[in-house]
């Protein structure tokens, strides 16, 4: 039996309708079971903004990654996050801290660096607004990363009083997941 055309139409809308409805659910599904913690902080000028997000998904441990948004660093589509280091808890890196420069222009994890012995901290991963790129991105040795980013720091006019606390113990404010979309895990 033939069906006139305008059942057709609404017949695929709502099987359309219905495609969306499972989809959007299971995204918020994922969100609400696994949640995303975020610690966010405003860079001390206003260029740009500090993302640490904190994925609670595992179940041996809290898997963070540092994102930056810099809204002066040129070719940037819609100012998309930058990927400045992660997975401090898988890849042998413990962040402690992240730290700003007296001046507001570097922002910069501390923690126990891998490969530098039990107990060693130092400076895991930065980014230099001012330069618009992450510091020493193509050093190997991570004692050598973490000397690079002090001698920057210093020059900078040392640290500042501002220190962010550990981003994975906790408390911190969830984002909503529409928001932690833009935050992929690489």
């Amino acid at each position: 039996m033939n069906q006139p055309p305008h059942f057709k139409i609404r017949k695929i809308l709502l099987i359309f309708a219905g495609v969306v409805i499972i989809c959007v659910g299971f995204n918020v599904g994922c969100y609400a079971l696994f949640p995303i913690d975020a610690v966010k902080v405003a860079q001390p000028a206003g260029k740009g903004e500090v993302v640490f997000i904190v994925d609670g998904s595992s179940i041996r441990y809290n898997e963070i990654w540092f994102y930056v948004h810099d809204y002066e660093k040129p070719q940037t589509f819609l100012h998309q996050p930058i990927l400045v280091g992660g997975m401090y808890a898988r890849d042998g890196n413990f962040i402690e801290d992240a730290v700003w420069s007296r001046d507001g222009s570097v922002i910069a994890t501390r923690g126990i660096v891998r490969g530098s012995g039990m107990g060693k901290s130092g400076y895991v991963d930065a980014y230099d607004f001012q330069g618009h790129q992450i510091v020493a991105e193509v050093i190997s040795e991570d004692g050598a990363k973490s000397l690079a980013i002090g001698k920057l720091i210093s020059q900078r006019g040392g640290l500042s009083k501002n220190v962010i606390p550990y981003p994975g113990n906790g408390g911190q404010k969830t984002i909503p997941w529409w928001e932690a979309v833009q935050y992929p895990n690489p």
